[in-house]
């Protein structure tokens, strides 16, 4: 418990209701603990003997920490913080999965005091931001059920393996093999010769130079547990130039390579090892190397670059930096996945960047089984690394801008729409998918949706089957929608081509929630480097059950392609809500209009 901020309006209720449910299953012990009143070994000592931990959103929930791998956390929020508190929320998913700890959900409340100025979000996140978090009791004695019976059949079922494989792994958990890894030039000592000798000591140097030059593995296996941290397992020789508030990189040549070039050698797409890389200078290029002129943009990242999601992840750190650096554009792009080469983008990824780069030419070294040198270089590892969120909404508007601009569109997109009688026009998309995460049944969830919109005047529907689409459809579609909704997929990456602060509603099949991680959270993310407000999304409490609960990888296998059901209550009053919301926000002031249409069309300067 807390007291204060995000503390419950009736905790007692809240006990009762997590009382009950514990004394359903015999050997379920509840403890109420208030947290201001712990010492920090007070706090270690609570949450080890933890093995379900449920809270409030807050600094406190750090401390599950010191829970045992595989246990449970059930988190609640105030009203207001899903709508307005952005990423930063889900914080302790993140903590969780970086701690191995099973986040069971959240539950924000619906109730409660609105916002004076819903347009402002951040004045409306300080509003809620300290406010005091209510209860469902149907929804909370459903959810503690089913999170206590998942962990009472671990228990039972896996009691024996489990306290030996604690044992083991608690007796090496404090240790660690050292390893130091040093790289030492070797020095060489000259005399000064004579002026006919000197061109013959300038030609040994060069000799020495070049047969100098050491190629390394792309890939360093030794850093395969930490590969997307520090220096990563790919060029793991070198360190990041760091500037503030933006994704860490390295070019070539700069004074940190000491003026030397970047050089690879191998072409395989199947082991990263196998494939290599060396400084060298311009001068002494090892022997038969290939010098390419012009900036090479160089990707590696540990997703890959063909889904919509994992590649905008991957470019938007190039993009960035061009931005930064005179909008300078590449010559050419080389493309690694844990350092195995790859030959193309997606075809979504790759109009994007011709839309802001023009023609895109990617690498594949055939021109023989000889080192490739650059010219120039950037090297980007980390994909999105640490760029703020104010220069990921600049990536964003500059990629909206090209991409309509490129699609024959007006670059500041639809502006405000009126109907004929004076109201504001609201578009309402369902992005629809074929196949594995598509509506069980369609015409249900458009017939919600159609009747819902009808309800306002102004408000249009689109039923769009997103496979259906080119790069440009998707473009025209996506531009001229205020509020999309969609089935969790790469389709939903296409929010990036709305106007700021347009609405997205997603929906999930069922064990995604329990399961998936917080990749789940992707499009959540997405909206907030896009300049989106997430509406929120539905998870499917009703499908199969997994036949192997506590395997979480063969359950998320069992359920990823899995169909979404509907409930037509929920979808209706969710509906409601968010068309509501956006009819509201578009009585704006024509002069906040305009000055939005404004910063649109400069967004297009690079």
């Amino acid at each position: 418990m807390r007291r204060g901020s995000r503390s419950f309006k009736n905790a007692t209720v809240v006990t009762d209701i997590f009382s009950k449910e514990c004394a359903r299953v015999e050997g379920c012990i509840l403890h109420v603990v208030q947290s201001d009143d712990l010492s920090f070994c007070d706090q270690m000592k609570v949450l080890t003997n933890t093995d379900i931990v449920a809270s409030l959103c807050g600094a406190q929930l750090t401390n599950m920490l010191f829970m045992d791998c595989e246990s449970s956390v059930m988190e609640f929020y105030p009203k207001g913080w899903l709508e307005y508190a952005g990423s930063g929320q889900y914080a302790y998913h993140w903590m969780a999965n970086q701690s191995g700890m099973k986040h069971q959900g959240a539950w924000w409340d619906p109730i409660g005091e609105e916002c004076p100025s819903p347009q402002d979000q951040w004045q409306c996140f300080s509003f809620h931001k300290d406010g005091m978090v209510g209860h469902n009791e149907t929804y909370f004695a459903e959810w503690a059920r089913r999170v206590i019976d998942q962990v009472w059949l671990m228990k039972q079922e896996q009691a024996s393996a489990y306290q030996a494989s604690k044992q083991q792994h608690d007796s090496k958990a404090c240790y660690s093999s050292p390893f130091e890894f040093s790289l030492s030039a070797r020095s060489q000592r000259w005399g000064f010769p004579s002026q006919e000798n000197y061109s013959g000591v300038i030609e040994t140097m060069t000799e020495e130079l070049k047969t100098s030059v050491t190629f390394l593995p792309l890939v360093d296996l030794r850093f395969r547990e930490t590969a997307t941290t520090g220096h990563t397992w790919f060029m793991s020789s070198l360190n990041d130039t760091l500037e503030e508030n933006e994704t860490e990189h390295l070019y070539f040549p700069s004074k940190a390579s000491k003026g030397r070039v970047l050089c690879f050698k191998g072409r395989n797409t199947r082991d990263g090892t196998k494939n290599s890389y060396a400084l060298a200078w311009r001068g002494s290029l090892p022997e038969s190397a290939i010098l390419l002129e012009g900036l090479t943009f160089v990707s590696d990242t540990y997703y890959n670059h063909e889904n919509l999601w994992h590649g905008i992840c991957a470019m938007t750190p190039l993009v960035r930096w061009s931005m930064k650096n005179e909008c300078l554009k590449p010559t050419r792009w080389v493309l690694f996945h844990w350092g195995e080469l790859r030959l193309r983008m997606g075809s979504w990824l790759q109009q994007l960047m011709q839309a802001s780069f023009g023609e895109v030419k990617v690498e594949g070294f055939d021109r023989g089984d000889v080192p490739y040198c650059f010219e120039k270089a950037i090297v980007m590892r980390h994909d999105l690394g640490q760029i703020t969120r104010e220069n990921k909404l600049k990536v964003s508007d500059l990629l909206r801008c090209k991409a309509r601009s490129y699609c024959g569109l007006y670059p500041a997109g639809k502006g405000r729409e009126m109907n004929e009688r004076g109201f504001p026009i609201i578009r309402l998309t369902l992005l629809m998918r074929r196949g594995s995460r598509s509506f069980k049944n369609a015409t249900a969830v458009t017939d919600i949706f159609a009747k819902e919109c009808a309800r306002v005047e102004g408000c249009i529907l689109h039923i769009v089957q997103s496979e259906d689409l080119s790069f440009c459809d998707q473009v025209k579609v996506l531009t001229n929608t205020d509020i999309v909704a969609s089935p969790h997929g790469a389709q939903l990456t296409n929010m990036l081509f709305m106007d700021r602060e347009s609405s997205v509603m997603e929906f999930f099949p069922k064990g995604w929630l329990e399961n998936a991680g917080v990749g789940q959270y992707a499009h959540h993310w997405m909206a907030d480097q896009s300049g989106m407000k997430h509406q929120g999304a539905w998870w499917d409490p009703i499908g199969k059950d997994c036949p192997s609960p506590q395997d979480h990888l063969q359950c998320f296998l069992f359920h990823k392609d899995g169909m979404v059901g509907h409930n037509k209550t929920y979808f209706a009053e969710w509906a409601r809500r968010v068309i509501d919301q956006v009819r509201l926000s578009k009585v704006g002031k024509p002069s906040e209009d305009q000055a939005k249409q404004q910063h649109d069309s400069k967004a297009c300067t690079c």
